[in-house]
């Protein structure tokens, strides 16, 4: 039972994360289209998924393309680095930690 509800837990965790992620991102990218000046800093970046399954390689993969101003590309042959590209990335290595902190630990919670 406390496996239960400390799983669900983590499903309402990451679904507020998440939406929050969205609502955030929306905004960032609306505010971005309708003013004159362009903040786009855009860059590929490698994001480190290790020991993810397919079912969670898949929720991530999936959940950042829905995120406003990122996108997956591909996975490396190698199965250790999922490459995004994200259009507001002024410092590569700072993003891609912040993504892999904020959802694949997440992700791994959930699943």
């Amino acid at each position: 039972m406390r496996a239960i509800i400390l799983r669900l837990f983590h499903i309402i965790e990451f679904s507020f994360a998440y939406i929050w992620e969205v609502f955030r991102s929306n905004i960032e990218v609306a505010f971005d289209v309708m003013t004159p000046r362009h903040r786009m800093k855009p860059a590929m970046i490698e994001i480190e998924i290790g020991d993810l399954s397919d079912r969670e390689l898949l929720a991530l993969s999936n959940l950042i393309t829905m995120t406003p101003g990122t996108l997956s590309i591909d996975v490396t042959e190698n199965r250790e680095k999922l490459l995004i590209h994200a259009m507001y990335a002024e410092d590569p290595e700072a993003l891609s930690k912040e993504i892999s902190e904020k959802f694949r630990r997440k992700i791994a919670n959930v699943f």
